[in-house]
């Protein structure tokens, strides 16, 4: 049982390892957003391709208020959506 576990917990982590980061808060200040806070992983927010859903609140270039999640993909591309 143990076996079990501690192989299991190794392909966890070899899998985790391969993934790209999660690069959200630099995609929404490229984009010009400011008073970013990152929020955590929204679960069933982007597609089922995307590695991180990340839900972020932040100020737009306008200035208004926003929420949303930003969704990456394995090969690095990110797409912002907002609420």
């Amino acid at each position: 049982m143990n076996r079990i576990f501690v192989a299991s917990l190794c392909v966890l982590f070899t899998l985790t390892a391969c993934m790209p980061k999660d690069n959200s808060y630099s995609v929404l200040e490229k984009s010009g957003y400011s008073e970013i806070q990152i929020k955590g992983t929204r679960l069933f927010a982007c597609p089922k391709d995307d590695v991180y859903s990340t839900e972020f609140v932040a100020t737009s270039q306008s200035g208004q208020q926003v929420s949303g999640v930003v969704c990456q993909s394995v090969i690095g591309g990110s797409i912002i959506r907002v609420d």
